[in-house]
């Protein structure tokens, strides 16, 4: 690398004096940009090139943008992914009459559990599982031979079903290559992304180094 040198802020202070005229203005302005700036000195193009890198607010902004991009690849991912759902329901009702039978009670419980994913052939997978309780309090009122009577039960029920299913296109919106489609859209950004981030830094450095060696030619 260069061992050159150049004087920036010097160049900069030399460069707003003569633009003034010279005179009290020059040096009204000369202390506050040292105040702001700090004290002038050297440095190499080496240097330069690493603050530059380092605090350029493009290549910043850049690096961002990458970091995005891949977070929109990743974010394909969860095509892959379980889906669960599940749902429970409770009901209960009681002295409800119905001609001759009373209904004390009736407790009716049920739950339901689905698991679905999507395939790499466009289709889906589902898993459904349901389970229903169902408990019957009740009493009968008869009359026989004039006298009446009234008897009481219970009728418990259980019901339990699981199936599956499989959905998959034959014609249209089949296959791996729509499965993969974001996915491979989210890359091509990345990649268009990266490829600017080159470019601005390409610019940036051709830029600093110009701007280096005209000072140091100047001097």
């Amino acid at each position: 690398a260069s061992r050159g040198q150049a004087d920036v802020l010097g160049h900069a202070l030399k460069a707003a004096e003569q633009q003034a005229g010279g005179g009290g203005g020059a040096a009204s302005q000369t202390p506050d940009l040292i105040e702001w700036a700090g004290e002038p000195r050297a440095i190499t193009l080496p240097e330069l090139l690493q603050i530059t890198v380092r605090q350029a607010p493009n290549l910043l902004a850049a690096r961002f943008a990458i970091a995005a991009a891949e977070a929109r690849i990743e974010q394909t991912w969860a095509r892959s992914d379980w889906q669960l759902g599940a749902q429970i329901k409770g009901v209960r009702t009681g002295e409800v009459p119905q001609g001759t039978t009373t209904v004390n009670s009736d407790t009716q419980v049920s739950g339901s559990v689905d698991l679905s994913r999507a395939l790499p052939t466009g289709g889906t997978i589902g898993l459904h599982a349901q389970t229903a309780y169902d408990r019957l309090d009740y009493t009968v009122a008869l009359t026989v031979d004039g006298t009446p009577i009234s008897q009481s039960g219970t009728q418990t029920t259980w019901t339990n079903d699981i199936s599956g299913s499989i959905t998959q296109p034959l014609l249209r919106n089949r296959g791996r290559q729509l499965y993969d489609a974001n996915e491979r859209r989210a890359t091509l950004a990345r990649d268009v992304t990266v490829l600017a981030r080159r470019l601005a830094a390409i610019q940036t450095v051709q830029t600093v180094i110009s701007a280096y060696w005209d000072l140091v030619l100047a001097e």
